[in-house]
């Protein structure tokens, strides 16, 4: 009688530790969504191009990368936005760029910023961009212009495997036990 209630403690602390850990995850989990945007002013376009992270974890970039019509570009290095603005752009004016490696959490960063005349032909209008970060936890989150997938690290993704086909054991049981109850009654 000792063993067992030995081991049902050891299941519950286990168990209550990686509901804990899950929640720590989900709590520090970056929310991270990208933002386009045009100003037009004296015959002048303003483009921007904003990532946000609402979560309440940082958001460690990864990867970057810009898909244009025939190609995809990859943003490694700090000058990349301005060498593929100044590359498809020859008329621009008022460049900025910016590389973080990281977004904090509830703030943006702006990324590129570029100024062309309206009636110029703007080959960055319509862009995607797909940006790849990672939580403080090892999750990663990946985020395009229809919204964002979060897969879960190497250490957490075993438990949460066995964790889910418990829970959804346990459910069958119930949910077989009550039909069998409420057939009873009926």
């Amino acid at each position: 009688m000792e063993t067992f209630l030995v081991l049902l403690a050891l299941i519950v602390a286990c168990t209550t530790l990686f509901v804990q850990r899950q929640h720590n995850r989900k709590e520090l989990l970056p929310i991270i969504h990208t933002y386009f945007s045009a100003d037009v002013r004296d015959e002048w376009l303003t483009r921007e191009f904003r990532l946000i992270n609402d979560g309440n974890g940082v958001a460690i970039l990864k990867k970057i990368t810009l898909h244009l019509e025939n190609e995809d570009i990859e943003i490694t290095h700090f000058n990349d936005f301005s060498k593929v603005i100044e590359e498809k752009l020859p008329q621009r004016k008022d460049v900025s760029t910016s590389l973080p490696f990281c977004v904090s959490a509830s703030s943006s960063e702006v990324m590129y910023r570029y100024t062309i005349p309206v009636k110029s032909s703007d080959v960055l209008d319509g862009v995607s961009i797909t940006v790849m970060c990672e939580s403080v936890y090892g999750d990663i989150v990946e985020a395009n212009s229809k919204g964002f997938v979060v897969h879960s690290n190497n250490r957490d993704l075993p438990f949460e495997y066995i964790f889910s086909k418990c829970a959804d054991l346990c459910l069958v049981i119930i949910e077989k036990a009550t039909n069998k109850r409420f057939k009873r009654d009926s």
